[in-house]
């Protein structure tokens, strides 16, 4: 055997040993080693909200024979922890569940009672506290005139708030047994002004007058008036409120006030228009060819140029009036020496001014014995008489007609016979409705009539030529100068003249 031989051979005997050892070496650490063996008890892990309103426990079960958990000594070291109303039933279900091998995350041990807070007072105010604007209807008007403020208006009787007295609130409890305080409720107070009562049941506020309902700090009340403290122009809009309005200042050009009762104007009224359902009074003038009042009651203006106004109740002039047209359905009285120079005035009783016309002989009407309302009422009556009239001809037309062709109605068709039978029942109330129509214009023109009788104008001043003076329609034409006079109907029918009474 050679020697390399020999080499080639130690060479395999000792890696052949490494091998044998580390072999063994291997075995011994193995056998030494119990890998997954060991033992571990079941352990929880505890978690609070931050608010401490709830305790979580996450439970890991025990392992290769380790400790299970018991819910009751699990307990007893919450309770240690200081957790209070605990949840002992969820505790001992998830115990079990951890027990049997199962991993029990996220449950909720403890429960905190949460507050309840307090409710404050309040007052619930049943009407809106801001005005209404709108836009007028009419697209021909400039923008900055067809803005429209719509006051809120009440009557006796409406609701205007409820109170809702505070509730108190209710302290809660965390987890820990701390108690969670609540504040106390903050009261409220709203005290009825004028104008407010409060129902039986302490908390129902209601107007005890017509007008505009007003929150004033803590105070409610009903005004009688709504008050604009300017004039009515670009900064208010037109204005509209179903009570009574008091304008401080002027109407401006181009706007309008409507008010649901009266109507007081501190200013004038220039080339605007004003209406009320009641009184209206214009301590300054009535200006311009589009400036208008219209009342259904009396009317105190203190000059008229070139306006008009309309009225139900009597209308006083303190100054004058130029060339302007009044209505009323009771009488008119201008006062002032300047008196009526030029336009129209129209009463229904009387007529009674310092002077009329002027020595320009300027064209002037006075009348009496006319209603313009009444007027207006007869001439619609007329138009629906007529209507009802040409009705009943055609009904009579259709029924001779059928009469001269056919002298036995019984011999016609079923549907023919409840055709006429239908014309006849539209032809009696036809002329029922003739007879109610024509006793209406009866009345009115009675109303009419004995206005005439009592008709008067009266001038206390001069009654210069060109001065047209008419009585239920009679005209008399002044041609020359008159002073202190009185006209009247005579027994004759045509318009007289006598002293100043």
């Amino acid at each position: 055997m050679s020697q390399g031989d020999d080499r080639d051979r130690s060479r395999e005997e000792l890696f052949a040993e490494n091998l044998e050892r580390f072999i063994a070496d291997m075995d011994r650490r193995l056998s030494g080693m119990e890998l997954g063996r060991d033992v571990v008890d079941a352990s929880y892990r505890l978690e609070v909200s931050r608010d401490r309103m709830s305790a979580r426990l996450d439970l890991f079960p025990p392992l290769n024979g380790g400790s299970p958990l018991d819910w009751l000594v699990l307990v007893d070291r919450l309770s240690s922890e200081g957790l209070r109303g605990l949840l002992t039933e969820e505790i001992a279900s998830a115990v079990d569940r951890c027990n049997s091998g199962q991993v029990v995350k996220d449950v909720v041990v403890a429960r905190g009672t949460p507050p309840v807070p307090s409710e404050e007072g309040r007052v619930e105010i049943l009407f809106p506290l801001s005005m209404e604007e709108s836009l007028d209807e009419d697209q021909d008007l400039p923008l900055h005139l067809r803005k429209v403020v719509k006051v809120r208006a009440v009557r006796s009787g409406d609701r205007l708030a409820i109170f809702h007295p505070p509730k108190p609130g209710r302290n809660g409890v965390d987890v820990y047994g701390e108690e969670i305080p609540v504040e106390d409720p903050k009261d409220v107070s709203l005290f009825p002004g004028p104008g407010v009562s409060i129902l039986e049941d302490a908390r129902t506020y209601v107007a005890s007058r017509e007008g505009q309902p007003v929150l004033d700090g803590r105070t409610l009340r009903v005004d009688p008036v709504f008050e604009v403290r300017g004039d009515v122009g670009v900064s208010t809009g037109n204005v509209r409120f179903d009570g009574s309005i008091v304008v401080r200042g002027n109407v401006s050009e181009g706007f309008s006030v409507v008010a649901g009762v009266d109507l007081e104007v501190f200013g004038g009224v220039f080339n605007a228009s004003i209406q009320c359902g009641r009184d209206c009074v214009v301590h300054g003038g009535v200006v311009g060819e589009r400036a208008s009042v219209e009342a259904m009651g009396s009317v105190l203006l203190h000059h008229l140029e070139h306006g008009r106004v309309i009225s139900d109740g009597p209308v006083t002039v303190e100054r004058y009036s130029l060339n302007g047209k009044i209505s009323s359905g009771d009488r008119v009285t201008v006062k002032g020496n300047r008196g009526v120079m030029g336009g129209v005035v129209i009463a229904l009783s009387t007529v009674d001014v310092t002077s009329a016309g002027s020595p320009a002989e300027v064209k002037t009407l006075l009348a009496v014995g006319t209603s313009f309302r009444v007027q207006a009422q007869l001439e619609r009556l007329k138009g629906e008489l007529r209507d009802v009239v040409a009705s009943i001809m055609r009904a009579e037309n259709l029924v001779r007609a059928v009469s001269d062709r056919v002298k036995d109605l019984s011999s016609l068709r079923e549907d023919v016979r409840e055709r006429i039978g239908k014309v006849m029942a539209l032809y009696e109330g036809l002329k029922r409705q003739e007879g109610e129509i024509k006793a209406r214009i009866a009345v009115l023109e009675e109303m009419l009539r004995s206005s005439a009788q009592n008709g008067l104008v009266k001038v206390r001043g001069e009654v210069h030529p060109g001065v047209v003076v008419e009585v239920s329609g009679v005209k008399r034409y002044v041609m020359e100068p008159m002073r202190y006079v009185s006209f009247y109907l005579g027994e004759d029918g045509e318009v007289t003249f006598g002293p100043y009474r």
